[in-house]
């Protein structure tokens, strides 16, 4: 473009209209036409040969080897060998392949969500727990039990230490009393991998209750909760809450 404007100015066109046919602004063509040379620029903070000469052998120290890698960052803090980040750490020792490489977590192809239980007929019994903060400072502890696809709460159990096994089941009993007959077909439990729902009692009882195993959402996915954790959200955010 700077070579085809040039032309156009030679033949006696200006570089103000020039520059407009193209859209472009003189100060920009000057620009074009004679850039400034490129310094290179080095991070104030990057990792020095020497740093990294300290990093490669704190981490085959004896006390180290096998160590995680956030064992190194902190021999380096602590010793005054080095002082670096520990995303830094990792990195230096990665490229000498000194680092087992970072597991990340793949979905069990194998696994039933939620929505195809429902979109297969089923009724599904959801629980959690959720602590509220009195105005006089104790805390207290709800348990609310409801049914899908109908979302409608059932039952809101309480505890005041914390939600034990006991505490859930009692909850979950008390909310299948008032569940109408016809939904207790096809009817399966739905709760996240908290303490007390993967308690063996807590399995037990409501596998006797209601003649079906618990069905457990994924590991670290609270989406897989999704309708309860939402019910909670509202629950805290009400204006009578926690009465």
């Amino acid at each position: 473009m700077v070579t085809i404007i040039n032309e156009a100015v030679n033949q006696g066109l200006t570089q103000k209209l020039s520059c407009e046919i193209f859209g472009i602004a003189p100060r920009k063509l000057r620009r074009w036409a004679n850039p400034l040379p490129v310094r290179p620029r080095t991070a104030w903070n990057k990792a020095l040969p020497h740093e990294r000469e300290a990093i490669e052998a704190a981490a085959w120290l004896p006390d180290l080897i096998g160590k995680p890698v956030s064992h190194v960052f902190v021999h380096g803090h602590a010793s005054d060998k080095f002082y670096a980040s520990l995303s830094t750490v990792y990195r230096v020792l990665k490229a000498k392949d000194m680092v087992q490489p970072r597991k990340r977590w793949h979905r069990n192809a194998s696994y039933v969500s939620a929505h195809k239980l429902l979109d297969e007929g089923f009724s599904l019994l959801c629980y959690d727990g959720t602590q509220f903060k009195t105005d006089s400072g104790i805390i207290v502890w709800a348990i609310p039990v409801m049914i899908l696809p109908q979302r409608y709460l059932l039952h809101i159990g309480h505890s005041m230490i914390g939600v034990s096994a006991s505490d859930l089941t009692q909850a979950v009993k008390e909310a299948y009393a008032l569940l109408p007959e016809h939904l207790t077909s096809k009817l399966i439990a739905h709760s996240d991998r908290g303490s007390a729902m993967k308690a063996s009692s807590t399995r037990a009882v409501i596998k006797e209750l209601l003649g079906s195993p618990v069905h457990f959402g994924r590991p670290h996915t609270p989406d897989d909760e999704g309708w309860i954790e939402a019910f909670i959200r509202t629950l805290k955010h009400h204006r009578d809450a926690p009465q």
